[in-house]
């Protein structure tokens, strides 16, 4: 499920907000990509542990920032994640 999603149900919207100690507009902002925002790697693991004890279903760290490469164990919880740099324009 997508944090777009998850949030348009505005009682769970403050549910998670409320758990995350951030406000409803700002998880409306991630959750559209207003003005480009998107959560930090440590915000977006926080989302995917609330939406996975609040429910349905949890915002996985991969729709939050699909920017990034997620590793996770066997369990399947997130053990890091990867910055891919962005390309020099320079010839090799």
């Amino acid at each position: 499920m997508d944090l777009q999603t998850f949030i348009a149900d505005t009682g769970r919207r403050k549910l998670l907000a409320d758990a995350l100690g951030k406000s409803p507009d700002y998880l409306w902002q991630l959750g559209t990509g207003w003005n480009g925002r998107k959560p930090s790697p440590q915000l977006a693991m926080e989302i995917e542990s609330a939406t996975r004890d609040l429910g349905p279903e949890e915002v996985r760290c991969e729709s939050l920032r699909p920017d990034m490469s997620w590793v996770r164990n066997t369990s399947g919880e997130v053990t890091g994640y990867h910055v891919p740099l962005a390309p020099s324009g320079r010839a090799a």
